[in-house]
């Protein structure tokens, strides 16, 4: 099986220039999507890369850097994309489609929540436009323990293998929409927990780099067995 991992879709998302260096000599390709962003400690440089996929009309950085990495992941059999974020969760599996390649790298991942989006505008990310695929975003600091590059390895090794998991049983929260950057967090919503008060189960509240928005939140969640 071929596997790209794509990292720094965001240029100030170090883990994965972490996880590029680990891999770099082995027989799993990396790619690193945004230099230019990365070589300035910027999240981005005109737009944020992972809304910018198929995007039409004249094109700037990102846009461009989102083309080619679309094509590049194309001729790979799966592609995980790499984050970290300032929210307050250790790691989560983010997904477009539920397909059983997919399914298979979830079974690998010591979890139980997984994010699936499913809302306007996620073909415009690069799980939304390439599949079987996955991202994975990590806490920040989290991100600096060896455990979160122990994740990352065991998921690349046993897909690989094409080997099952033993993490099957999975909450999947249907992402469906944005938090609007006027909505007020309270103390008491945290991620993935019901929130009495708004109606809904949010999702990477508390993250630093988001413009326009807070966070994402879903109306439903799903007890499922994964395989």
């Amino acid at each position: 099986m071929k596997i790209l991992i794509v990292v720094m879709q965001h240029g100030n998302e170090i883990f994965g220039e972490l996880v590029m260096e680990h891999f770099r000599e082995t027989s799993i390709d990396t790619v690193l999507a945004n230099p230019k962003a990365h070589e300035q400690g910027e999240r981005y440089i005109d737009t944020d890369m992972n809304r910018s996929y198929k995007r039409s009309g004249q094109k700037g950085y990102e846009e461009v850097q989102a083309d080619r990495i679309c094509k590049l992941a194309k001729n790979y059999d799966f592609v995980f994309d790499i984050h970290t974020t300032t929210s307050d969760i250790d790691f989560v599996p983010i997904v477009a489609s539920l397909n059983l390649r997919t399914r298979l790298a979830l079974s690998l991942l010591p979890c139980k929540n997984v994010a699936y989006m499913n809302f306007d505008g996620i073909e415009h990310s690069l799980i939304g436009n390439i599949s079987p695929s996955m991202s994975l975003e990590f806490n920040e600091n989290f991100a600096k323990k060896d455990e979160a590059m122990e994740i990352v390895i065991g998921a690349v090794d046993g897909l690989m293998k094409e080997n099952p998991g033993a993490h099957t049983k999975k909450s999947i929260y249907q992402i469906i929409g944005i938090i609007p950057e006027k909505h007020i967090i309270g103390e008491v919503e945290r991620n993935f927990k019901f929130s009495t008060e708004h109606q809904y189960y949010p999702f990477l509240i508390g993250e630093k780099n988001y413009h326009g928005y807070k966070g994402f939140y879903a109306h439903s969640v799903t007890e499922i067995d994964i395989l």
